[in-house]
């Protein structure tokens, strides 16, 4: 009674996913379930050979980045480390140990358009915020998300005095 890879990972998922931390705990089974069981999810763990993870790789270079590539290798490799444990393969039998990455590929990043609010957009932003009251949520994430604004300016606006149920900011 030989099992499937799909069977093997939702029983090293059950084990495993205790011992991750918090942040690990989505992007673990994640990683697992939506990139590697779809490929090898139905074939027997002992079929799995290196040249279907060194293809599985290589067809995932082209859709993920190189740290998601680290990830299916590393936790794949993983996986079968806990098989070997646990006596569902032989010691040695990794078919992920022999894996290669392809070499990393650089990425442009997209350059982020700033937006300086013009005269007419300043003014109608600084009779907004006179208002003592409350500063409505759809102004808030408009500032933040449309203004050249860093990290510490962004953290540095009133969002305690935020009314999300106050009217919608209408930019236009």
């Amino acid at each position: 009674n030989f099992m499937t890879v799909a069977e093997l990972a939702e029983l090293y998922l059950t084990h495993k996913v205790v011992h991750l931390t918090l942040a690990s705990r989505d992007t673990y089974p994640s990683i697992v379930r939506k990139q590697i069981l779809p490929a090898l999810g139905k074939m027997k763990v002992q079929e799995v050979a290196p040249k279907h993870t060194q293809k599985l790789i290589y067809d995932k270079a082209s859709e993920v980045s190189f740290e998601t590539l680290k990830h299916i290798k590393g936790y794949g490799s993983g996986m079968f480390r806990w098989a070997e444990t646990q006596g569902h393969i032989g010691r040695g039998c990794n078919p992920w140990h022999p894996v290669e990455l392809p070499p990393r590929q650089s990425v442009v990043k997209k350059a982020r358009k700033n937006h300086t609010p013009d005269e007419p957009e300043m003014r109608e932003l600084l009779a907004i915020l006179d208002e003592p009251e409350f500063y409505p949520l759809g102004l808030m994430s408009w500032v933040q998300s449309t203004t050249s604004f860093n990290q510490s300016e962004r953290a540095g606006l009133r969002w305690k005095r935020c009314n999300p149920t106050a009217e919608p900011f209408n930019n236009g």
